[in-house]
């Protein structure tokens, strides 16, 4: 874990390019172990941008996991269960290319001006409830769970039980489950750290941190620290009436105002966020921007009806110098460009290299030693060229040196030697054993096995320990070690499974795309030899997705998979994918959902014998939506599934007809 956490915060690497690798567990073990530091010790390990892409990734790849249901840590000290859930914030960041966010535009249709803009405060998160004449305070922990921090109250300046409770008998304000609970966050004003504790602690929050999270407080520290409301969960007001309750009540209060900007853009954000940050007392990551509507609060997730907006403009672009492009190959034999860079500091980040896109970009625009470029950091994590100002001193692109050639689309360029190019077969054994999970075998491994003269899948998988042992520095143990795992790894694969991890079919063909073709046609090992070539790409046409460029690529490198699978099959087994189907109203249906995931409810779907689709077309039977609200903005499958006369029913509906 702490090589990856040190990567992630090496500047020179490419971030986004590295985490793509990550797999589902990985990917979840980084974030609980990140959240875990950030919640429950003085440590911030990875910054709130990486930490956040981290979070977008996972949610984009894997949608249905679980950890994005408690998107915190999980505390380990006085565990508490919590009286009511305490949330993030969705973030909406801005296409800086554009100036503008489609989130930003599709959240505005929904939630009419006025609106509430505060600070998002970078401290630790409190929820202090007034019940029973006794003040209780507990950190936000995982959301459901926290940690009793009432000890801390003493230190605070917080306004007395009597005084709470005679405004609230007063005003007729009464919780469901206490007198009255809120929310807040617990900081140290930026000169009081700079002045104090700056020499002890890495900054503000982390100061905060380590005094919540310590067996004993600093009494000196607890006095420097303030808390600031800005949420009453219990009971529910409209924002702008909790923020008028909380004064009254004296305490402090997060700095916010009120809108009625019919324009709320990209730019006004910005500029709001910039000054924002410039004068609050407090750090602050962002601004909350919240409907001034009366609303229920969530029970979890995130809620609707606010947002979190983090990023500015301004900061994030600076100009400097091409040094050289760096050109690598990827699994299909792409040429895939990185320009490295003069290094330049972007919001205190050194930049030394970014992406180079693709080589029609780096030709175009005549990349190369010399040139100038205008460099963007979106989001505080992304750095790419946003402008060429000047070309290469030479007045050619910088190419690679290898033997290359243009695709067909004329913006990649592959490698001549697709066959024996030994950076591109290590790359593709990895790939192989990779994505079978095979412990032990990294790409270092893989090219010292390479190197030994297991040069393809098949001799590896035949290789016998002994045979292992001759490769250079594997010992017993790590022979061992890998030839268990390549057994395990090659023991009851699924077909799916196989067919993407062999690279054999064409760019772009993975698992989901097979997982599609083996539903319809799960025996196409032995059934595509009935078929003629133009059987075979008609009949891939006819699913949903699928058009002639794409099907005719997948038959097209069909043999070439055939092929590989034949020799090896006798050293693996295939699992037997026969599910048993249990009859049902949504036998052999098509059906396609609409605006949400639900991995049980498919699973279910799938055991009836239904077939999932991802596009609407006339072979559909129905499509599924979340609720009848979206039918007031409707998408395209909505509109095409109306255009077809496709009958649309509620995911509640389709649940009640199981």
């Amino acid at each position: 874990m702490e090589k990856i956490i040190n990567k992630l915060n090496n500047s020179d690497i490419d971030i986004i390019t590295y985490i793509q690798q990550f797999k589902k567990k990985e990917l979840e073990n980084i974030i609980e172990y990140s959240a875990d530091k950030y919640y429950n010790t003085s440590k911030s390990i990875i910054n709130d941008d990486i930490y956040d892409l981290l979070i977008d990734l996972l949610k984009n790849k894997y949608p249905n996991s679980k950890i994005l249901e408690n998107i915190g840590a999980k505390n380990k000290n006085n565990k508490v269960k919590l009286d009511y859930w305490l949330g993030s914030m969705k973030k909406i960041k801005p296409d800086v290319e554009l100036n503008e966010s489609k989130d930003l535009n599709s959240w505005i249709k929904n939630y009419k001006p006025p609106y509430n803009i505060s600070d998002k405060l970078d401290g630790v998160s409190a929820l202090i409830i007034y019940n029973n004449n006794t003040i209780k305070m507990f950190t936000r922990g995982d959301g459901n769970n926290g940690k009793d921090i009432s000890d801390l109250l003493k230190y605070l300046s917080i306004p007395n039980y009597n005084k709470i409770y005679d405004y609230c008998k007063t005003n007729k304000i009464v919780g469901n489950k206490n007198l009255i609970a809120m929310r807040g966050e617990l900081l140290i004003k930026k000169d009081i750290y700079s002045k104090n504790w700056s020499n002890k602690f890495k900054n503000e929050r982390s100061t905060v941190s380590g005094l919540v999270n310590s067996i004993h407080f600093n009494p000196k520290l607890a006095k420097n620290i303030d808390l600031v409301l800005y949420e009453i969960v219990d009971p529910i007001f409209k924002i702008n009436e909790q923020f008028t309750i909380l004064k009254n009540l004296n305490f402090n209060v997060v700095n916010n105002i009120t809108t009625l900007n019919e324009k709320l853009n990209i730019n006004y954000l910005s500029e709001l966020l910039d000054n924002r940050r410039n004068n609050s007392l407090y750090q602050i990551d962002g601004i909350i921007i919240t409907s001034t509507i009366k609303y229920i609060r969530n029970n979890s997730g995130n809620p609707d009806y606010a947002f979190a907006y983090k990023d500015i403009i301004e900061d994030q672009i600076a100009i400097t110098t091409v040094e050289s492009v760096e050109w690598n190959i990827s699994k299909d034999g792409y040429i895939i460009p990185t320009i490295i860079l003069k290094p330049v500091t972007i919001s205190g980040i050194i930049i030394k290299r970014t992406t180079g896109f693709n080589a029609k970009f780096i030709v175009d625009n005549v990349i190369g030693f010399g040139s100038e470029v205008e460099i963007i950091r979106s989001g505080d994590v992304i750095p790419y060229v946003k402008k060429v100002l000047k070309s290469s001193k030479s007045g050619k692109p910088d190419l690679p040196k290898i033997k290359w050639h243009w695709n067909e689309t004329k913006v990649d360029i592959q490698i001549d030697d697709l066959e024996s190019n030994e950076d591109l077969i290590i790359k593709n054994l990895y790939f192989f054993f990779s994505t079978l999970k095979t412990k032990g075998l990294g790409e270092k491994n893989i090219e010292k096995i390479f190197l030994a003269g297991y040069d393809t899948i098949e001799k590896i998988l035949k290789a016998s320990k002994n045979d292992l042992l001759t490769v250079e520095n594997f010992g017993e143990k790590t022979v061992d070690n890998i030839y268990n795992s390549i057994k395990k790894s090659i023991n009851n694969i699924s077909l799916v499974k196989l067919m993407a991890a062999s690279n054999k079919l064409g760019h772009g063909i993975g698992e989901e795309k097979i997982k599609q073709i083996l539903q319809y046609y799960p025996n196409i090992i032995t059934d595509y030899k009935k078929w003629s070539y133009q059987e075979f790409i008609d009949k891939l046409k006819e699913l949903n997705g699928w058009e002639d460029k794409t099907s005719t690529l997948f038959v097209s490198n069909f043999d070439s998979f055939i092929n590989f699978y034949n020799s090896i099959k006798k050293y693996i087994t295939i699992e037997n994918n026969k599910k048993k189907v249990i009859k049902g109203f949504f036998t052999n249906k098509i059906i396609v959902l609409s605006r949400f995931r639900d991995k049980d409810l498919q699973n279910k779907l799938e055991k009836q014998g239904a077939k999932l689709n991802m596009t609407v077309s006339k072979n559909t039977d129905y499509l599924v939506i979340k609720n009848k609200t979206i039918l007031d903005n409707p998408t395209e499958k909505i509109n095409k599934a109306k255009e077809l006369n496709v009958t649309i029913i509620t995911k509640d509906k389709l649940i009640s007809m199981l």
